[in-house]
């Protein structure tokens, strides 16, 4: 399929003594490395605004051949940038995160959990809580079972991700599962971004994405939504989903909260540690860098071969929020 794909990697920054724990960590979930490149100091401040010398390693569960998205960069840096979004809450402001599915949610969380108390893990884990699919739905009972979701949040300074198991529906093509990865998770389904003020024109406009039912306010009333997100009394934002169209994977969701939240966006872009970016793969990287700098993007690197010898920009978006696209090679 030709356009914008759906998020193509999420990438995570390490340092040279994590990389090895990482790629383990990572592996542990499916993603093993299929490519990898260096740069040096001056070639990574051309490409992502950050003079470190860079090695990456491109990480690909088997769900990603299906998709064609949802890969992890793992950037393991000389000199990060900084400590990244470590245990930022998640609606402060550039807070990002990663949504995988899995089909066994007790046996993630259990693997999590004891990794805190007998290894020492520096994560949080929140507890699984049910999201019915249709609120409006008849009450499930023995005989008339419930269909929705059951999530959690993980948060460390590592990674970001929220895991979710899909009861009694199936969403073909949104998340692949394979024998071969020893947690039952698919690959990268989603991402999410918070902004300091709702505004998603950028997005659609620019990068050509599809709206999936618009905008919509949703807060702590609702429990599940109240603890996977962290949120305290009161608190409430707007919410977007965002897709590449004809992709059915890959999607963006779009977070502003009502309140004065802490701002982390300088923690969160190329170079520092954790999650830290996300990129998308286009056909023409250079039409596209055109459009992002008549839009009002900031910090626009040249179009030049990234480590892995692709075409490639970053940019800061006019919410503040940092990106990598990656061309397409023929």
């Amino acid at each position: 399929m030709e356009g914008i794909s759906g998020l193509f990697e999420f990438l995570v920054g390490t340092t040279r003594e994590g990389r090895e724990p990482a790629l383990r960590y990572w592996a542990e979930l499916g993603f093993r490395p299929v490519t990898w490149g260096r740069l040096d100091a001056s070639q990574a401040e051309q490409r992502y605004g950050h003079r470190s010398a860079v090695t990456s390693y491109r990480l690909a569960h088997p769900g990603c051949a299906l998709s064609g998205c949802g890969y992890v960069r793992l950037m393991v840096w000389d000199e990060p940038r900084d400590s990244g979004l470590g245990h930022a809450r998640p609606l402060e402001i550039g807070s990002r995160w990663m949504g995988v599915y899995t089909s066994n949610i007790l046996l993630v969380r259990d693997a999590f959990t004891d990794a805190i108390v007998n290894e020492g893990w520096d994560f949080e884990v929140t507890p699984i809580v049910r999201a019915p699919l249709d609120p409006a739905a008849p009450p499930s009972g023995f005989f008339n079972r419930w269909v929705g979701l059951r999530e959690m949040f993980v948060i460390g300074p590592e990674t970001r991700h929220a895991f979710i198991q899909r009861n009694n529906f199936d969403r073909p093509g949104f998340g692949s599962f394979s024998p071969a990865t020893p947690l039952p998770v698919t690959e990268g389904t989603h991402g999410n971004i918070v902004q300091p003020h709702f505004a998603t024109e950028f997005y659609r406009e620019v990068l050509g994405l599809v709206s999936q039912g618009g905008a919509h306010d949703s807060g702590w009333e609702r429990e599940s939504t109240r603890v996977v997100l962290m949120l305290e009394e009161g608190q409430t934002f707007t919410v977007e989903r965002l897709g590449s169209p004809n992709r059915p994977s890959g999607f963006l969701q779009v977070y502003a909260p009502h309140w004065n939240a802490p701002d982390r966006r300088a923690h969160s872009r190329a170079g520092s540690l954790g999650l830290s970016q996300f990129s998308y793969q286009v056909p023409h990287a250079g039409g596209l860098r055109d459009a992002v700098l008549a839009a009002g993007a900031t910090e626009v690197t040249d179009r030049l071969p990234n480590e892995f010898g692709e075409p490639s920009f970053s940019f800061v978006a006019p919410d503040g929020i940092s990106w990598t696209i990656v061309g397409r090679i023929v």
